[in-house]
């Protein structure tokens, strides 16, 4: 099917056509021709609509896929039809699975199953044997077998000695080690973000330190190793400031945010609306007026979805809440 998209604006910085508006025709699934005005011809399907935008595919830095092992929730397949519907054309996808992808063969099951799809699936794999925090993996070869970078995932919380590890372990093939910002032992059993609204709400919270103290902590290592690291999630002012001074100073350092967090306040737990207990929590308006910043002068590097489907009715639904001392990401609890 040929489609012609009318007057969208191109986004894409690399290229000619990078922030003008244009009409793009696509012809048998290749771009053909971009202009001011291109007059269709033949059996076209026309795309138009107030403020269209197009870019090149997407891609999503964290997502889980649930396979394998937990593929009632999700599998593959599944996945990267959600994926390709929401405009991503590759995804990386958590270890946190039974069994988790610590070693080389899981890595090698998820690019088999994902062969073929039309979102290409690129396998994260595990710091620690399970995703347990404990005993470290081997990263090489996971690397070798096709691991693009290397973290435990959802409700991580490794210790300062495993970290120091594995950024030294990745360093000689360039690694990135991803950590997930959160002390469990401050932020554990908090149901928002600790401030007014919390206090107001009679809520127990989840202080900005139980981030911005691990992001501290981290950026020391990366320091004293000069390896890679990225942050999958920032959500205070504090922990941007921190990341900013550190790229100042020739970090190898990166790091996500959730849209939310750049979108939504610690207000919105007013309406005791559960929709709204996410993890990282909405954090207060200083805090999103600090993300939005952060993205805007290139302190943020990625917007990730976060994207951890859940069955409900599902005996095992404390899989990634409970057992990771973590509230679920993007999902309601």
């Amino acid at each position: 099917m040929d489609i012609l998209l009318k007057a969208a604006k191109i986004v894409h910085p690399t290229a000619e056509h990078n922030g003008q508006v244009r009409d793009v025709l696509i012809e048998k699934g290749k771009i053909t021709q971009i202009g001011k005005s291109i007059k269709p011809t033949g059996k076209v399907t026309v795309v138009e609509g107030k403020n269209l935008h197009v870019s090149p595919g997407w891609m999503d830095m964290y997502s889980f896929l649930g396979d394998p092992g937990i593929d009632h929730k999700e599998d593959i397949a599944s996945g990267t039809r959600a994926a390709a519907a929401g405009g991503f054309t590759a995804t990386c996808c958590m270890p946190n699975t039974h069994p988790a992808i610590h070693s080389s063969s899981e890595v090698e099951y998820v690019l088999s199953k994902a062969r073929g799809l039309a979102v290409d699936v690129l396998p994260l794999g595990s710091v620690s044997h399970n995703c347990e925090g404990k005993d470290i993996t081997e990263m090489y070869d996971m690397h070798q077998a096709g691991a693009v970078a290397f973290t435990d995932g959802i409700g991580s919380g490794i210790s300062s000695g495993l970290t120091l590890r594995s950024l030294l372990y990745v360093k000689p093939f360039n690694g990135v080690i991803i950590t997930h910002p959160n002390d469990a032992s401050i932020s554990r059993n908090g149901q928002m973000h600790e401030g007014i609204v919390s206090t107001q709400l009679g809520m127990p919270g989840i202080p900005a330190l139980a981030e911005e103290l691990t992001i501290t902590r981290d950026l020391q290592l990366l320091d004293y190793t000069a390896s890679r690291l990225h942050f999958a999630y920032v959500s205070t002012a504090g922990s941007v400031e921190a990341i900013k001074k550190a790229k100042k100073a020739g970090a190898q350092v990166t790091c996500g945010v959730s849209p939310y967090n750049l979108t939504l306040t610690d207000e919105l737990l007013s309406s005791y609306d559960t929709n709204y207990k996410v993890m990282p929590p909405l954090r207060s308006k200083a805090d999103n007026k600090a993300l939005v910043k952060a993205l805007k002068d290139g302190t943020i590097d990625v917007i990730a979805s976060f994207h951890i489907p859940q069955d409900t009715e599902s005996k095992d639904l404390e899989f990634d809440l409970a057992d990771h001392g973590m509230i679920g990401l993007e999902t309601a609890y």
